[in-house]
């Protein structure tokens, strides 16, 4: 039980932070937390971590966590493409 108090202690001295400083920083973290995640459930399921699927899929994790930050917002690169489509029909 110690353990876990110490390590939540921890966690949040190294949470809070990252939140309250936010941007590049907690996508990082989050980023690194999606492929640990990643790699807790295939451990889960038996299977190789070192594998062309779990690259790929660590890759789109990335992808998606990385991309959502440079494009300022929640999926707002999609929106901006189909703005960028449906402006294009129009002229």
């Amino acid at each position: 039980m110690k353990i876990r108090v110490l390590t939540a202690l921890v966690a949040l001295a190294i949470a809070i932070p990252l939140v309250y400083f936010g941007g590049i920083y907690l996508t990082i973290i989050m980023a690194i937390l999606s492929i640990i995640a990643m790699a807790e459930i295939y451990m889960m399921k038996k299977r190789v971590l070192v594998s062309v699927d779990f690259i790929l899929a660590a890759l789109s994790a990335v992808s998606l966590t990385v991309f959502d930050q440079l494009a300022d917002g929640p999926l707002s690169s999609i929106l901006t493409f189909n703005g960028f489509i449906t402006r294009v029909n129009y002229c």
